[in-house]
């Protein structure tokens, strides 16, 4: 049994480096530099502008509207340091910089210090009205938790293009909590982008990211399992690790395929682990422990299950 290719749109854990194919680096700041170590992109240094300058890496391709990202993400930065600056991934809606910029709306999630204070904030721009919400006229989506330097932390942006809603928050380890308020905007395609930013000199930066995923609205693309080389009454199961908990249930159709809905709001998230004997799905793949009523772990894999 194996999942289906098209179930997942980017996974990246960072474990074979950089991929330039996937990644375009965007360095408007000579002194703070993307890098990756040990499944961990990194991205720091000293800031040397004190204007707004930032270094990100940056999708090559475009991919569809209706989507959610997830990234988990770690700031081993002094927030005690004066200054403007901070850390953040970003449901992109355009392409380019300064007058490339296409006409389209994004969206981010930040952790960082804007106006004086530090914690989560909620940043949008609409480039087809020409409208943008700075961070620090926003104010805290939400108090930090104290542990940001060490913990990471998972974030969502998830962009509903039935409705245009498109909401940003960060998991608590128990619930997702909201940063900043829901916001209606109308995309076209959607880009991936992690960054660091600055409009102060002087201040030492240092973030981390690891484990990106970008995956379908679940809401309307069901987890697809395609079923081979088991006989009988099969069905198809989703749990969350080392749990019988039945978090979605299906049997193949006439075609082999078994389609998973998740529960409303759920996500699948975190990086597979494999528990079986098989082979490895390709990459994008492997998102959920796949058991027959007969409890056949052929190719079993996990994925976390973070609810709301």
């Amino acid at each position: 049994m194996r999942q289906l290719k098209s179930g997942v749109y980017l996974a990246d854990d960072f474990s074979a480096g950089l991929n330039r194919e996937t990644w375009h680096v965007h360095q408007e700041d000579p002194a703070v530099t993307p890098r990756v170590e040990d499944g961990r992109l990194v991205i720091g240094g000293k800031t040397s502008a004190s204007t707004h300058k930032t270094t990100s890496i940056v999708t090559q391709r475009p991919y569809p509207p209706d989507v959610v990202v997830m990234a988990e993400m770690r700031v081993p930065t002094d927030m005690n340091q004066s200054g403007t600056y901070g850390f953040s991934a970003h449901l992109r809606g355009h392409v380019g910089h300064g007058a490339a910029k296409g006409p389209d709306a994004g969206s981010d999630i930040a952790f960082g210090r804007y106006a004086g204070r530090s914690g989560w904030f909620h940043g949008w721009a609409e480039r087809t009205r020409d409208l943008y919400l700075r961070r620090s006229d926003h104010g805290i989506g939400c108090e930090p938790f104290g542990d940001e330097a060490e913990a990471f932390r998972t974030v969502r942006i998830a962009y509903d293009a039935a409705s245009h809603l498109l909401e940003t928050a960060v998991f608590d380890g128990e619930r997702w909590k909201s940063v900043g308020s829901t916001r209606r905007h109308l995309k076209q395609f959607t880009f991936i982008e992690l960054k660091a930013e600055s409009e102060s000199s002087g201040v030492i930066l240092n973030a981390e990211f690891r484990n990106l995923r970008l995956f379908p609205h679940p809401s309307r693309h069901p987890v697809q399992v395609i079923v081979r080389g088991v006989r009988g009454n099969v069905k198809v199961t989703l749990s969350p690790p080392d749990s019988d908990t039945v978090i979605a249930q299906s049997a193949p159709d006439d075609s082999s395929v078994a389609r998973l809905w998740l529960p409303a709001g759920g996500t699948l998230a975190g990086h597979p682990r494999r528990q079986g004997v098989g082979r490895p799905p390709r990459r994008g793949g492997g998102t959920e422990r796949y058991l027959s009523e007969r409890r056949v772990q052929r190719d079993a894999w996990s994925f976390s299950y973070l609810d709301v």
